[in-house]
């Protein structure tokens, strides 16, 4: 939310910290390399390099964390999340990820909790994820899934996974219209909200990143204008607000 961006380098070796003007302020050399990793903002804030593989071609297991506020890159291992390379990892507006296709677990997908670190792998049917499909969240929370298909056959289809199923559905097109909010978590006019949770915010439109940020957002209580910490995702489609 600072507008840096974090990069993978596309031989695996480097991961690049660049600032607003696409400068690099920080390397961080990645042993062994990880060619074809997902690179994933987390609603925490931190960032999960996942999978990958090596120059030869083996993939790897776990990966790496990249925290912000300390800057620091360490490896992460402790979980059930299936190795894969050349997949997907779409963060959903409830903070889960969902992890799609790739080498290693081919045709699979499964949902991750960051903050229980439960992995609930789904039951999708016949389907098949080309080598290069791509993944991008919706306004109304589900995520476009291009190049799957739901035969035996790779191609270049079009699916769309619905959060709130599980399951997959045909992929629509959907009007943009005005920008706005499409969805909170809590929802609005939610009641017995305990203070301090975090809030989901989903748009209907991409924000500028660097535009979901304390100084743009305003969350106010009993007491007026509380502090806060805003993440934003998904290329700006996504903003969780943490009270600090």
């Amino acid at each position: 939310t600072d507008g840096r961006s974090l990069v993978v380098s596309r031989d695996g070796k480097l991961i690049s910290i660049r600032n607003a003007s696409n400068k690099v302020v920080r390397r961080f050399s990645i042993t062994p390399e990880r060619i074809s990793a997902s690179a994933t903002m987390l609603a925490s804030g931190k960032v999960l390099v996942w999978g990958g593989t090596d120059a030869r071609g083996q993939v790897q297991e776990g990966g790496l964390i990249f925290d912000s506020a300390a800057q620091s890159l360490v490896p992460f291992g402790q979980t059930s999340i299936s190795s894969r390379a050349g997949h997907t990892a779409t963060l959903l507006t409830d903070g889960s990820v969902l992890f799609a296709g790739g080498v290693g677990a081919d045709n699979t997908a499964e949902l991750w909790n960051e903050t229980t670190d439960v992995v609930t792998p789904l039951r999708l049917g016949q389907v098949s994820f080309d080598s290069n499909h791509q993944a991008a969240l919706q306004r109304d929370g589900s995520v476009r899934l291009i190049g799957v298909n739901s035969t035996s056959q790779r191609g270049n289809g079009s699916l769309a996974f619905d959060p709130a199923t599980n399951s997959l559905r045909p992929a629509s097109d959907t009007t943009e219209g005005n920008v706005g909010l499409a969805e909170s978590v809590p929802a609005n006019g939610a009641k017995e909200v305990p203070p301090g949770s975090p809030l989901a915010l989903r748009f209907t439109h991409q924000i500028r990143v660097r535009d979901l940020s304390a100084h743009r957002i305003t969350l106010l209580g009993p007491g007026g204008a509380a502090r806060i910490n805003v993440v934003g995702a998904e290329g700006g489609r996504l903003a969780f607000i943490h009270p600090s």
